[in-house]
């Protein structure tokens, strides 16, 4: 087989142009990317960072490694130029090959939460909108809903609203669709419309949806500016059951002991009159 040959093969698992590498290497870089994926997936990241480098290292344009090690980069370590580095080489390797597949605008996607993380919105909504323009995109709704997070974070909430609307037309049981929208109806001020979003988001039996702390932690602060309290108190400590390290168990933290302190700072009843 000529290495002509192989590299049209490898395109249809979203593999990149075979440039420089050898049909072995090539092949050898998949086996590590393979082995990368099984080792993530049993929480072996330092294993899957070692076969992810090694795998590049066979074949620099081996797109799928790059973006999973891009993405291992920004959620594990939080190391956000690294990452930016290796989404970057997974689009442009991807790119580099004549068949198309939907990875280029996994990988814009993955940048634009970078981009969101990082406190970058221009430019994430600029990479998100040029994924949501990509026919290929093949999980459209999650574009949409990190487009709408970038919209929010900057101030265009008219276009925060129809993007995350429109995303959550497409999947209505979508998780991150539902949260990102309901923080939308927070901005603005439609906290009965950020309830029912988030009533359906965690009623969903759906174990990622049911493990999105943000979504307890905003229901709870919802629940509270609506007056119900003791709702309000049930949601943040379900939010600090999932966790009490992270940045959203520690704000629910701090929110039940307002509430709490708001508890003693209520008034007594008034005594009953004696007959």
């Amino acid at each position: 087989m000529n290495t002509s040959t192989v590299c049209a093969y490898l395109a249809v698992f979203a593999l990149a142009s075979c440039g420089g590498a050898s049909e072995e290497s090539i092949l050898r870089s998949q086996r590590e990317y393979d082995l990368a994926v099984g080792l993530y997936g049993e929480q072996d990241t330092a294993g899957a960072f070692e076969h992810l480098l090694e795998a590049i290292e066979l074949d620099p344009d081996n797109a799928d490694a790059h973006l999973l090690l891009g993405n291992l980069f920004m959620i594990n370590r939080q190391d956000y130029q690294q990452a930016e580095h290796h989404m970057r080489e997974a689009i442009r390797a991807n790119e580099a090959v004549e068949a198309r597949t939907g990875l280029p605008s996994e990988a814009r996607n993955a940048l634009g939460v970078l981009y969101n993380n990082a406190q970058r919105y221009e430019e994430a909504a600029v990479i998100l909108e040029e994924a949501s323009a990509d026919l290929m995109n093949r999980h459209q709704p999650l574009t949409w809903a990190n487009l709408a997070w970038a919209y929010r974070e900057l101030g265009r909430l008219d276009e925060a609203l129809q993007i995350g609307r429109q995303a959550v037309q497409r999947d209505p049981n979508h998780c991150i669709a539902l949260f990102r929208l309901s923080e939308v109806h927070v901005a603005l001020d439609q906290q009965e419309q950020a309830q029912q979003r988030l009533d359906h988001l965690l009623g969903l039996e759906d174990a990622t949806c049911q493990r999105i702390q943000a979504g307890w932690r905003l229901r709870g602060e919802v629940r509270a500016h609506l007056g119900d309290r003791p709702g309000a108190i049930a949601d943040l400590e379900r939010c600090v059951e999932l966790s009490a390290e992270t940045d959203d168990g520690q704000a629910c933290q701090r929110l039940l002991q307002g509430q709490g302190a708001a508890e003693n700072e209520a008034p007594d009843p008034a005594p009953e009159a004696t007959p």
